[in-house]
């Protein structure tokens, strides 16, 4: 808890302020926020109005709370009075004096309610004003020699509460997103249902030839054939059109192709041999003679009579008869 704000003397204020250390610490404070010129007219504004103040906090860690926030009012007062100074035909917009201060106590008093029920108090309180100072530029050494505690314990305290805040924080940004995920579905589901959207059918050509149009083609490459004269394969190709269109083979061209094909296959095709009539054997050349000329044709015979018979020779019974 603060420590309260009571009336001070013109000696105690003096002491509790012409302490070096808060001198130092409220220098490191202000440097990185203004120009270095403008660190000590700053310091030293912030301090004459500590001493102006007619009340002033007792506890020195309050105390230099207390002064580094009239130096964030000064802070302000400075970027303030810049901004007008540049602005055009006094554009110029007036900020708040303590609007800095408001910002702090405010960003306190949030992150203080974003921490477990356990962890609330003035332990915490005092670690969300380090993690704020240190966010300012200051250094954790500084605030620790400041605050006369060691400075790794304070780290410890600083990376426990901000392991708190990452946590809470994980779990509001998943529950945000739930939310999110909720809505964009049932935004989703709402258009459907209202407006449907018609999908469109389009008829894709198929590489792939009907069979009219297959039956077509045969028939055309048919009627070439039989134009060229080859009819076996015009009739081929019209039976392979016929199983694919048999309608289409009633036509008039296809039968005449036809006919006229079956004709012109009847009139080539030789007569059978027939096996009665002797074959012809005075084609049949004569072999060669030893001494390479060519034999005579063999004569050829009229007379169909047999063969007169060899007179036989008597026996030996015979002969002894006699």
């Amino acid at each position: 808890m603060n420590s309260p704000i009571k009336p001070a003397t013109d000696s105690v204020k003096t002491a509790l302020l012409a302490d070096p250390a808060l001198r130092k610490a409220l220098a490191r404070f202000v440097r990185g926020k203004v120009p270095e010129h403008e660190i000590d007219d700053i310091v030293q504004a912030s301090l004459v109005d500590a001493l102006a103040a007619a009340r002033v906090p007792e506890e020195a860690s309050e105390l230099r709370r207390w002064v580094h926030g009239i130096a964030r009012h000064k802070i302000a007062d400075y970027f303030r009075l810049r901004a007008r100074e540049h602005a055009p035909d006094g554009e110029g917009v007036d900020v708040p004096a303590d609007s800095a201060a408001h910002s702090a106590r405010d960003l306190l008093r949030w992150a203080e309610g974003q921490l477990p029920e356990g962890e609330q108090g003035e332990q915490a309180q005092r670690t969300l004003d380090v993690m704020l100072r240190e966010g300012d530029g200051e250094k954790l050494e500084w605030i620790a020699e400041e605050q006369e505690v060691e400075a790794p314990a304070l780290r410890q305290r600083v990376a426990r509460l901000r392991r708190l805040f990452r946590e809470r924080w994980a779990q509001q940004l998943a529950a945000v997103a739930a939310v999110l995920l909720l809505v964009l579905a049932s935004i989703l589901l709402w258009r459907r249902g209202v407006d449907p959207e018609t999908p469109i059918v389009r008829e894709v050509p198929s590489a792939e030839p009907s069979p009219l149009d297959r039956a077509r083609e045969l028939r055309r490459v048919a009627f070439e054939d039989c134009k060229a004269k080859r009819w076996e394969l015009c009739l081929e190709v019209l039976d392979q059109a016929r199983a694919l269109d048999p309608v289409g083979d009633r036509a008039v061209e296809v039968q005449g192709a036809r006919e006229e094909a079956a004709r012109a296959l009847k009139l080539e095709t030789p007569p059978a041999p027939t096996l009665s009539a002797p074959p012809d054997r005075s084609a049949i050349p004569y072999p060669e003679t030893d001494s390479g000329v060519p034999r005579p044709p063999r004569p050829v015979r009229t007379d169909t009579a047999p063969p007169p018979k060899a007179p036989s020779m008597p026996g030996p019974d015979s002969l002894g008869s006699k």
